[in-house]
């Protein structure tokens, strides 16, 4: 560890303040926002995964409201599964893709195929196929990770 990052580290209160952490284990506000970003999911796909109204998701993630009892669990379970999904495709990729091996990637969630995913807890997206990407790249020696190509737009008349 370089020795700024040593001292940044040893000047950080442990533990830390108990108004920091709810005793109750609920996710504090911005615990659930580094979650969702780092599972590439915006506010809206969130809120939808949860079944529950994106203001809700915005208060939470601000601070406004306390964030509900069994959030953690429903977060944790998203963040099984797409552990799970980037574990499979780091496997197959090991086992098949021999050398330089290739993960793309789509811009758009239009530009997304159709992925017969059973039991998903959210519709897979853009973003959240390249946050699984970083995954299985995390696994996969020298993976390129690539842009697919990109389905033509539709054009206005």
């Amino acid at each position: 560890m370089s020795e700024g990052l040593a001292a940044w580290a040893q000047s950080r209160p442990q533990p830390l303040p108990e108004a920091q952490v709810p005793a109750d284990g609920r996710m504090t506000p911005i615990e659930l926002k580094v979650v969702r970003e780092a599972l590439g999911l915006s506010r809206e796909l969130l809120a939808a995964a949860l079944n529950v109204g994106v203001r809700s998701v915005d208060d939470w993630e601000s601070g406004r409201r306390p964030i509900p009892d069994g959030v953690r669990d429903d977060v944790e379970r998203i963040e099984a599964y797409t552990a799970e999904v980037a574990d499979q495709l780091a496997a197959h990729l090991l086992e098949h893709a021999g050398p330089g091996p290739l993960f793309e990637v789509y811009d758009r969630d239009a530009d997304m195929p159709a992925l017969d995913l059973p039991d998903a807890p959210l519709p897979p997206t853009a973003r959240w196929w390249r946050a699984v990407a970083h995954r299985v790249a995390e696994d996969v020696p020298g993976l390129r990770i690539v842009e697919a190509p990109k389905s033509p737009s539709p054009q206005l008349r």
